[in-house]
């Protein structure tokens, strides 16, 4: 995770809705930008990386 920033307090019982947008993949690799989202206001924003594998 890179470049998070907090911007508001999310309390138990609030629904937190992400949207990720792909930015890249390479070898395996994937780098997402991802918003977090309460009622439609802001609360978190990461670029974020995952990996992944070919299911055998």
């Amino acid at each position: 995770m890179d470049n998070a920033r907090f911007k508001r307090v999310v309390i138990p019982g609030d629904q937190l809705r992400f949207e990720c947008t792909f930015l890249r993949e390479k070898l395996g690799m994937i780098k997402m930008h991802c918003d977090a989202t309460v009622d439609g206001q802001l609360a978190a924003c990461a670029d974020m990386m995952c990996s992944y594998r070919s299911p055998k």
